[in-house]
């Protein structure tokens, strides 16, 4: 499964976060420093101690912290038009740490349907094949259970074919009417 990831540098690598400071600070004329979560820049390894005249705005994802921006404001512009510079900078490191939070994500379900598909690949018997999808299911997504129901013979209920760590009897036992599932409705 993904493990939650709350820092910077383990979204964007260092030297990505190392070029984007030497270009920009080569383009503002200024220091400009990416610092991971704990504080320590991503081009120095070392913890900013000096912040008497830098600007700060913090790197976010879901309302947590993941980095800092510092900047020492350029001659040649104004605090504002600097700290409104740093922000669009945090937004845009935001967004492209958001973007790899997702691909990680989407790579993640990739291969859970991967690990699903192989398991499957070779089943002969439908019932044998059903039992490992239930199992398969349970053991991949970390779900409680899992069922899987097909429609009887007249196509009007359908009834547990496969049931995977089910506990109550009666769950497994009743059929559903097909005009009263939810699948149904939709």
């Amino acid at each position: 499964g993904i493990i939650y990831m709350p820092n910077i540098v383990n979204y964007l690598n260092h030297r990505t976060l190392a070029l984007m400071v030497e270009t920009f600070s080569t383009v503002l004329g200024s220091e400009l420093h990416i610092c991971d979560a704990d504080g320590v820049c991503v081009q120095t390894d070392e913890i900013i101690t000096d912040t008497e005249h830098l600007l700060r705005v913090p790197i976010r994802i879901d309302e947590q912290t993941i980095g800092k921006l510092w900047l020492r404001p350029p001659a040649h512009l104004t605090p504002q038009a600097s700290l409104d510079f740093l922000k669009l900078l945090g937004a845009t490191l935001s967004s492209m740490c958001t973007r790899q939070q997702h691909l990680r994500y989407r790579t993640d379900d990739l291969g859970t349907l991967y690990r699903l598909t192989a398991q499957f690949t070779g089943q002969v018997d439908i019932q044998d094949l059903l039992d490992t999808v239930t199992a398969t299911v349970v053991a991949l997504l970390k779900v409680h259970s899992c069922t899987i129901r097909l429609l009887n013979e007249e196509g009007t209920e359908l009834t547990i074919q496969s049931a995977n760590n089910i506990n109550d009897a009666n769950l497994i036992m009743k059929p559903i009417p097909l005009e009263e599932s939810r699948i149904d409705l939709e």
